[in-house]
């Protein structure tokens, strides 16, 4: 998990690239028109990509592994799971249907039919798929029953997280082998996404034999996805082979993908001019156009507005209950000075859903958007001072120690200081600080950057009761269920825009920062791929090597 949450923390972020593309940054909308009319229509999960050329069956990708993995197994607690699931959901594992980020409309995987029978009960038919060819499953054809016994486990071993799974989803029917039919406990509009029903994580489906075979699934699970694991390679050098008999016959054109363990960023930028892999990530904008510049037309280059965002979390405990206390935090960030010196003055401003959410986040110009980014070190003092803030007590600011968020840290110290509220650091490794201060909501202050999600609904779930922070309050919870019902498109967006507006005006303790811009590259031999549409490109199928 380490590496693969420092490749997020090191993304740079430009404005002016962004104030030059916005109008076209394909990962920046979540547009969810399709889901309550059932998600019919999408393009075919591979999607007609412009290729160049005719492409080639064959070849093996090979890619960089930032961080050995423990096991692949993708339940139970703490992070590692989630990463092993994110592994073997894009990869080995297959799915009813998906939600890209840039179009927002549900794409159809496994699933052939999605029937919205009322507001609270959807019918997914299967068409017919087979898993890998292994023990005790050996090839046989995947059911409803499976998709059940999965959403179910799923259900009762989920890290956290994954609100819909343990508040919304009632039940799982499946009156026949191919209709699995969703029952929730209440209206959800955000339903298909993949914060939802729609997890590249919780929506896998596993054969029910494997469910309960910690040993197999620690070390060889199967799955019915498009790739196949063939060897673990202690975890540390794993490869994947095509599966034969993939529901989309003749694809992948892939034969396989090597994932390399590479730890470090310098040896992973050498391996790739070195040809050892195909493709780079996390990449700074320098970095980029120095080889850019060096490698010309042979390589590919990609920047695209991240869904990653910075923050300052407060627990909901005195003083800060006190809203006007709140407010004077707030009022001591000095957003610019954190852009300047960890981003070398690029960034973008976050709201409540960042801004890469382009369709449901709030606009530069919305007033209280621009009221929440204001700075102002002399009315924070004044604010604190006539809320009788604590002056002489010192508060721990707890933060995980990878590369980025100690900086992030040590600034808000800086700043806060300036306000003259006493601040401690701590800091703590990614697992302990996930484990023990973040999910049970152990901290005075925290910060932190967020993961890249795919929907708005997540990062409005931050705030919803109970959360990390501990905080509660009717009106924002309101909102935001007011927003998540709503069936109307052009309605619900405001609606979800009104929910930040409320969140912004009673200050709820959450102060978000900046978002960035991620920087890649890839050779030019490696063709067919899908960028600019988040997470959904990791299920491609049609990408093919021209060597």
């Amino acid at each position: 998990m380490a590496r693969v949450y420092d490749s997020f923390l090191r993304q740079r972020l430009t404005r002016r690239r962004l104030l030059g593309s916005a109008a076209g940054v394909g990962s920046a909308a979540v547009v969810l028109a399709a889901c309550k009319n059932g998600g019919k229509g999408g393009a075919t999960p591979s999607g007609p990509t412009p290729f160049q050329g005719t492409p080639k069956p064959g070849g093996i990708l090979k890619q960089r592994l930032g961080s050995a993995f423990p096991n692949l197994n993708p339940f139970g607690a703490g992070i590692a799971p989630l990463v092993q699931g994110l592994y073997c959901g894009f990869t080995i594992f297959d799915h009813l249907w998906y939600v890209p980020t840039d179009t927002g409309e549900v794409v159809k995987f496994l699933a052939s039919d999605i029937e919205t029978i009322d507001e609270q009960t959807i019918s997914v038919t299967m068409g017919s798929a087979f898993f890998h060819d292994m023990p005790p499953v050996n090839g046989r054809a995947v059911t409803s029953a499976d998709v059940k016994a999965s959403t179910e486990k799923f259900k009762a071993q989920i890290p956290f997280g994954f609100s819909w799974l343990q508040e919304i989803l009632d039940s799982v029917e499946t009156p026949d082998d191919h209709t699995v039919i969703y029952h929730q406990n209440r209206p959800w509009f955000w339903f298909f996404t993949s914060s939802n029903a729609g997890s590249p994580i919780t929506s896998s489906i596993l054969p029910q034999e494997i469910l309960d075979k910690d040993d197999i699934l620690n070390n060889q699970p199967i799955g019915s996805g498009r790739f196949m694991l063939a060897d673990s390679g202690n975890f540390t050098n794993t490869r994947l082979r095509k599966f034969p008999r993939w529901r989309e016959a003749g694809l992948p054109y892939l034969d396989g993908i090597d994932n390399i363990l590479i730890t470090d960023d310098t040896s992973a930028q050498a391996s790739f001019e070195a040809k050892d892999i195909d493709t780079i990530a996390g990449l700074k904008h320098d970095v980029l156009n120095d080889m850019k510049s060096r490698l010309g037309d042979s390589i590919v280059t990609t920047s695209d507005l991240s869904r990653t965002y910075r923050t300052l979390m407060v627990h909901y405990d005195p003083p800060f209950t006190d809203e006007r206390i709140r407010r004077g935090i707030n009022l001591a960030i000095n957003r610019d000075e954190i852009r300047q010196v960890l981003d070398l003055g690029d960034g973008v401003f976050s709201g409540p859903v960042p801004p890469a959410h382009k369709t449901y986040a709030l606009t530069e110009d919305d007033a209280d958007l621009k009221e929440f980014f204001r700075f102002n070190l002399d009315e924070a003092r004044s604010v604190l001072q006539g809320a009788g803030f604590p002056f002489d007590q010192e508060f721990e600011l707890k933060y995980h120690t990878l590369p980025g968020n100690p900086d992030l840290a040590g600034i808000l110290q800086q700043q806060l200081s300036k306000a003259d509220i006493k601040i401690k650091l701590t800091g703590e490794d990614i697992s302990r600080w996930l484990a023990n201060t973040l999910a049970p909501g152990n901290f005075q202050l925290t910060c932190f950057t967020h993961l890249p999600y795919e929907d708005p609904s997540l990062p409005l779930n931050f705030y919803r009761t109970p959360n990390f922070m501990g905080y509660q309050d009717a009106d924002v919870d309101a909102a935001m269920n007011a927003a998540a019902i709503e069936q109307d498109d052009a309605t619900r967006i405001e609606k979800t825009k009104e929910a930040q507006r409320v969140i912004i005006r009673k200050l709820a303790p959450q102060f978000t920062l900046y978002s960035p811009i991620g920087y890649g590259a890839r050779w030019s031999y490696l063709k067919g791929t899908v960028d600019g549409r988040g997470s959904f490109g990791l299920f491609n199928s049609r990408a093919w090597l021209d060597k």
